[in-house]
């Protein structure tokens, strides 16, 4: 396999994150909005949220390290933290407020362990 930069790669990793999530929140809206007629209840959107962002992050993270070809939790964690970064400027521009909470906090830790996670099975692969 040829191996790429490293920027290219969390690059390339980081737009396949995004597109996967905005997949799967697409479809979740839609089925949410289809079949229940509402999607306002807010722990069950966290939830999901959670587990798509998790998602996103393992595959973009997997992509990374694996086109890489070295340093796949290196990877994997750059993936994570600049999606992390771009959910948050998206969310603030969408209208919430630029306070972090403990929620936010553990949500990054744990999308930093994916994203490590993540680069260290894709580049095993």
């Amino acid at each position: 396999m040829v191996k790429r930069s490293k920027i290219s790669c969390v690059s390339v990793g980081l737009i396949r994150a995004t597109i996967v999530t905005l997949i799967c929140f697409l479809a979740y809206t839609l089925i949410a909005t289809f079949c229940f007629g509402t999607i306002e209840n807010m722990k069950v959107n966290s939830i999901f949220i959670m587990i798509f962002s998790c998602f996103s992050i393992f595959y973009g993270a997997v992509w990374a390290a694996r086109t890489s070809g070295e340093k796949g939790w290196l990877m994997g964690l750059s993936v994570s933290i600049l999606y992390i970064v771009i959910i948050y400027i998206i969310s603030i521009v969408a209208g919430r407020e630029a306070a972090l909470v403990g929620r936010d906090f553990v949500r990054a830790i744990i999308a930093m362990v994916v994203g490590t996670l993540s680069g260290m099975i894709g580049i095993n692969i």
